[in-house]
């Protein structure tokens, strides 16, 4: 009918605008953009070709509905760049002309529909845009709902910063902010290192005459608790809501739930589960995910595969994270009785009422060979429901298996990962946790072969993925491998791979000081223990001192800044090897400022803090079988035994945790030496 009409003569039965803004108004709804445009485009040429005020052939000119139409048409239709660009050519349009007509405008309600669909796609450059737009024009003026969807838009692309100068913005504008506009700030902030601003933002709303804090207030505060572990405040924060009446629907509750599993109290978030349920909520799928994590937080991975069973019986799909959060139980669980199990069967490392409370604690009904177990079945019912596997996913799978010492089972997921798609290429968090299952196992070969693989495939192993290589290696009992890894740590030499003769492969070598494969205390630690538990001869016991000797000029042990001096060490804390390197390298030290300066030390007693503790492996590893001995008795001995003349120490009644080189000991010693 339109193109009918557009081909009659003068004196036609005229079709007015609305008519056309109404088969525009269609267009819009049923998403066709394209058609919207071309008939914009043919009142736009017929407008140009006629007297301003001469409508009565052809086409009628368009207004300001006909835009509002073409523009939702547009947007309807996922072109939101498009619409911007027929909004900006109107203006730049309208600017042009010297007599402006109230007809010919892009109204308020049409740049609102512009800002909501640019805030949905995160556009926040464009928000900025379009409100720069609406304040150049003379008749029309951004109000609060304006500069409410433009801050939106800025915090859901976490542009804290902009968000924060539109606030500004608008009241500079003397626009009063309402409790949209306070959500809409705060929303920035959750999930963020800068949540404490989010709090901030709640004082600010509670003080701003006429606005008065919302459900979706409250809930995006406790959404900013959870990610600061504020257990305390997220707790205040739903009394408030309860004793305003503001009704907690499952969101609030879900974000309190959260809060209380990251802030590690699991059995408050298991409580507010139930009183949920007891209000007559029902979870949905995000709350059972939450509930399941913290489950893992308290280490009951019965409960987590209980209320994943429940959502299976309520008829809700678990989704990847839902599954993710439930093998990350397992393999929580299964860490902790690991440990137990060491811990409880080690002969003489614990007191009896200390290895009665660890065999208390490791019950059978949490057997660590069975969690690998459940994790393996959780993978497929993964695929079982068409779910893909992620990284996450395998990692924590890997893990579980890793401590239930199934490290076949561990490489056979590394494999299944290499044939996966991109999402389940192994990664760095994938390939620690394999070495870590061979190194528990004693299978250093294929822990180093996981290691260099990983640097073939460009992976850059982290501190973690090192120290677990080592952990493998002390295990396997090779010294002389790692000392290399500790050469390569220290960035001393060229990560080298020393598992394959391929020369066209390209990994991630390990480059001088980088920060995230520094050594740590666990390292040291480790590496001592490796070169200790093998050190026949001269060498190894040359390179422990090496190795401690780094350690302090790193502040790794023995830091200055601390209560550490020459003449009194705190060596509480450290394994048996370490603490035989730390009394070698203090009294070594002191022989050395003495023969370099000619003089005798001043007359001080060397001490030793060692405390009066529990008693240590000889060697220093989990799994060493023989004597005990406390640290104190340990000091002691290898002052008598390994110094020549002997250094006799006395323990102070008074101090029983001390072990003390008197300083006449000390100063025949010395003399023995400088002679």
């Amino acid at each position: 009918l339109i193109k009918q009409h557009a081909n009659q003569q003068r004196g036609a039965n005229q079709l007015r605008d609305y008519v056309y803004n109404t088969v525009l108004s269609y267009m819009a709804k049923d998403r066709r953009w394209k058609e919207a445009l071309q008939l914009l485009r043919s009142m736009q040429d017929h407008q140009q070709q006629q007297q301003p005020k001469d409508q009565t052939v052809g086409h009628p000119f368009p207004n300001s509905g006909t835009y509002h139409n073409v523009i939702q048409a547009c947007i309807n239709a996922g072109q939101t760049e498009q619409a911007i660009q027929t909004m900006l050519a109107v203006v730049e349009q309208r600017k042009k002309k010297k007599n402006n007509n109230n007809n010919d405008i892009i109204t308020l309600a049409t740049f609102q529909v512009l800002l909501s669909a640019v805030s949905k796609r995160k556009n926040w450059r464009r928000a900025l845009q379009i409100l720069d737009v609406m304040i150049d024009q003379e008749d029309l003026q951004p109000n609060e709902r304006t500069y409410n969807a433009v801050i939106s838009a800025c915090a859901r692309a976490g542009e804290n910063g902009a968000a924060r100068n539109v606030y500004a913005r608008m009241r500079r504008a003397n626009i009063k902010p309402t409790v949209v506009t306070f959500n809409s700030l705060m929303a920035a902030y959750p999930g963020t290192p800068r949540w404490r601003e989010t709090l901030t933002l709640l004082g600010e709303c509670n003080r701003e005459p006429g606005v008065e804090p919302n459900l979706i207030t409250y809930t995006t505060a406790i959404r900013a608790c959870a990610t600061g572990k504020k257990i305390s405040t997220a707790l205040t924060l739903l009394d408030v809501i309860k004793e305003k009446n503001l009704g907690p629907d499952v969101i609030c509750y879900t974000a309190v739930m959260d809060a209380c599993s990251k802030g590690n109290n699991w059995r408050k978030s298991l409580e507010l589960l139930e009183e949920m349920r007891a209000k007559g909520m029902e979870p949905t799928e995000v709350t059972y995910s939450v509930a399941i994590a913290a489950c893992g937080v308290g280490l009951q991975w019965q409960k987590s595969l209980d209320l994943l069973n429940e959502m299976r019986q309520k008829g809700l799909k678990p989704n990847a994270i839902v599954y993710n959060n439930a093998i990350s139980a397992l393999a929580k669980a299964a860490k902790r009785n690991s440990h137990l199990s060491v811990k409880a069967h080690a002969p003489g490392r614990f007191s009896r009422e200390q290895q009665q409370r660890q065999m208390d604690s490791f019950t059978p009904d949490v057997d660590t060979r069975q969690l690998w177990k459940q994790a393996m079945k959780l993978l497929d019912q993964m695929k079982a429901d068409g779910i893909e596997l992620d990284g996450y996913s395998y990692s924590s799978a890997i893990s579980a298996c890793g401590h239930g010492g199934r490290w076949k089972e561990a490489l056979e997921l590394i494999r299944q990962m290499k044939e996966g798609g991109p999402k389940t290429r192994p990664n760095r968090v994938a390939y620690t946790a394999a070495i870590t299952a061979c190194g528990r196992s004693g299978e250093w070969k294929h822990a180093l072969e996981l290691f260099d693989t990983m640097r073939n495939e460009g992976l850059q192993p982290d501190r973690v993925a090192y120290n677990a290589l080592v952990f493998s290696l002390r295990v396997g009992r090779r010294p002389n491998e790692a000392y290399e890894i500790w050469s390569e740590m220290c960035g001393k030499t060229q990560g080298i791979s020393r598992t394959t003769t391929t020369t066209t492969k390209k990994y991630a070598s390990a480059r001088a000081d980088q920060k995230h494969i520094l050594p740590d205390e666990i390292t040291v630690s480790e590496i001592i223990a490796t070169l200790h538990r093998t050190a026949i001869g001269r060498p190894n016991s040359t390179r422990i001192d090496e190795v401690f000797s780094e350690a302090v000029k790193r502040g790794i042990f023995l830091n200055p800044n601390s209560l550490n001096s020459m003449w009194e060490v705190d060596l509480s804390g450290m394994p048996l090897p370490v603490a035989s390197a730390a009394c070698r390298f203090v009294l070594n030290n002191i022989l050395r400022i003495a023969q370099a300066s000619g003089t005798s030390p001043p007359d001080k007693d060397v001490q030793f803090i060692t405390g009066t503790g529990k008693s240590h492996a000889v060697n220093g590893g989990d799994d060493d079988e023989g004597t005990t001995t406390t640290l104190r008795e340990h000091v002691r001995g290898i002052l008598s035994e390994e110094f020549d003349p002997p250094l006799y120490a006395t323990i102070p009644k008074r101090a029983q945790g001390t072990v003390v080189i008197r300083n006449a000991v000390l100063q025949k010693w010395i003399s023995s030496k400088v002679a």
